[in-house]
């Protein structure tokens, strides 16, 4: 069982294990293809796409009214 009540300070001969480990890369998504699916998918589906754009803008209008 792991003793989750250690003091805070560590001692001065042990090194902490972050210098250990590696930093992580975030990996960033690639915009291009990212953009070039969303107009394909606009240019398939005009209906769902305005469909969706006047609900989410109603319900932003909704939510601004109530504020």
């Amino acid at each position: 069982m792991a003793n989750r009540l250690a003091p805070l300070s560590q001692p001065s001969d042990v090194r902490p294990r972050s210098s250990e480990v590696p930093p992580r890369k975030l990996a960033l998504p690639d915009w291009k293809n990212l953009l070039s699916s969303a107009e394909s998918f606009i240019a398939k589906n005009p209906g769902a796409t305005l469909a969706s754009a006047f609900v989410v803008g109603a319900a932003i209008a909704w939510w601004i009214k109530r504020k």
